[in-house]
């Protein structure tokens, strides 16, 4: 089979649980003996992770000049995408599904390909529940820009699900969504593999504590800040020798400066030692979707795991047999000095973590997952709602300014500019439930700077119209509060 896969950029395994999967799907395809072509929206900053997708026998196309352009991103036309779809036999698509460029991969190739090759299945990569991890996350923010564009990926996540062929899910909790926001769309689990580790170092043979977390994510950041605040200061008073390592991706960046007992190591080619040499394994996840890879990494390694429900989610453990999990920093600090003084406690939930993680996170569960999904008879028809263009991308279509933008900065203060007329008009016209759309795609834009956009208050004015129209109380209550907590001129 000629398979086509789309993302954002070239994965880089040891970066990330969502660049792990994909390149162990990749791996698992591959030996299937499929044929594969990739294409990264991005250009590949390092040629290390190109290569070994070449090596693997996968044709690589980087950098998607035309669409970069659309974010500010001018860069030599090399290919285009139309090139690419035309000129390979393609027997089946995988689009990955992130908002990491706001306009996700779907959202940005779906039409090309439907145009392009009609009878060909488009099936989508989740790895998350974008929409309700944006709602955490405004939650714990008290943000009212998050909470809108939390309701834009919602509606996009769900638009997207009922447009493709297939959703390849990484558990059930997020099989489950896509299932009940696109019921007639078949849905596949396709989790990722963890590695089973051959290092059994004991109670006595481990030492400090280890925390692990890759700090480009922001929620990486809240769970960092909020270990360093209230847990490590619960730990040190009740175990004063103890010592911590963080480790991961900009962990030197966000951390320059030295903080007593800890240590930090930075990126980490191969956690295997530091995973197999820590006696505890702390986790305190703030909020979040998804499967924690960090956590199933470590119980797989043998390294018992202090989490939070939310990193709990999706994997399928009982604490206090499989971790041990609170949602409370004393809570945490408890469980972490139990675990790391009490060998019994450890070796119990060192060897059930391991063991579940064997069982559920198996390579075995990973080939089994695409056998199933590619000798399903996958229909590329489509129903009458996956017909027309996008609202996101009416702007793509219609403003040539876009194309002529400078920078990524200045791209994105014309759209959002454009979202807030748009909306406005369709305001004018009382088209409420559109004017709401476009006022959220301005939100998810500039969600955590959107604040300071010279026009804030108007776009704060548009959704207390329309939620006043829409008679959504809840709605009216939130432009109120954040109407006089900004305290910006209101125009009449």
């Amino acid at each position: 089979m000629n398979i086509l896969i789309v993302h954002n950029h070239i994965p880089k395994p040891d970066r990330g649980g969502s660049e792990l999967r994909l390149s162990q799907l990749i791996d698992v395809l591959g030996s299937e003996g499929h044929s594969l072509t990739f294409v990264s929206l991005n250009q590949c900053s390092e040629s290390k992770y190109f290569n070994s997708l070449v090596s693997c026998g996968v044709e690589v196309f980087a950098g998607d000049s035309e669409r970069l352009t659309l974010h500010g991103i001018q860069i030599p036309r090399l290919w285009a995408f139309k090139e690419v779809i035309e000129g390979h036999s393609v027997d089946l698509v995988i689009l990955t599904l992130w908002f990491w460029n706001q306009i996700s991969i779907p959202e940005h190739y779906m039409d090309d390909i439907r145009t392009a090759r009609p009878n060909v299945p488009v099936c989508v990569l989740m790895d998350d529940r974008h929409g309700l991890r944006q709602r955490q996350l405004a939650a714990f923010s008290h943000s009212f820009t998050l909470w809108e564009s939390a309701n834009d990926y919602v509606n996009r996540e769900s638009e997207i699900y009922r447009r493709c062929n297939a959703v390849l899910a990484i558990a059930p909790a997020e099989a489950k969504t896509a299932r009940t926001v696109a019921p007639d769309v078949p849905v596949f689990i396709l989790p990722f593999s963890a590695p089973v580790s051959a290092d059994g170092r004991s109670f006595e043979k481990r030492t400090g504590i280890l925390f692990v977390a890759n700090f480009s994510n922001i929620a990486a950041l809240h769970s960092m800040s909020w270990f360093l605040r209230s847990i490590w200061p619960e730990i040190r008073a009740r175990l004063p020798n103890v010592s911590a390592t963080i480790a991961g991706t900009k962990s030197r960046e966000v951390l320059p400066r030295p903080i007593r007992g800890i240590s930090v190591l930075g990126h980490v080619d191969d956690c295997a030692d530091i995973f197999g040499s820590h006696r505890v394994f702390v986790s305190p996840i703030p909020y979040g979707t998804g499967i924690a890879t960090k956590n199933v990494m470590a119980m797989s390694f043998g390294i018992p795991v202090v989490t939070t429900h939310f990193g709990a989610t999706s994997l399928e453990i009982i604490s206090g047999v499989h971790a041990l999990i609170s949602d409370r920093a004393d809570g945490i600090a408890d469980e972490v000095v139990k675990l790391y003084t009490n060998p019994g406690l450890w070796k119990s939930i060192a060897e059930n973590g391991a063991a579940h993680i064997r069982d559920q996170f198996s390579q075995l569960r990973l080939e089994e997952g695409v056998r199933e999904f590619l000798s399903t008879q996958i229909s590329s028809q489509l129903d009458s709602y996956a017909v027309g263009k996008r609202s996101i991308h009416l702007m793509d279509r219609i403003d040539p300014s876009l194309r002529e933008a400078p920078s990524r900065l200045e791209c994105t203060k014309i759209r959002v500019g454009w979202h807030l007329e748009t909306g406005d008009d369709f305001v004018s016209h009382h088209d409420f439930e559109s004017a709401l759309i476009q006022y959220r795609h301005a939100c998810s834009w500039v969600a955590n700077s959107l604040a300071h956009f010279p026009e804030y208050g108007r776009l704060l004015v548009g959704f207390r119209k329309c939620y006043t129209a829409l008679n959504d109380c809840e709605g009216i209550h939130r432009c109120e509060l954040e109407l006089g907590r900004t305290k910006q001129t209101i125009p009449k």
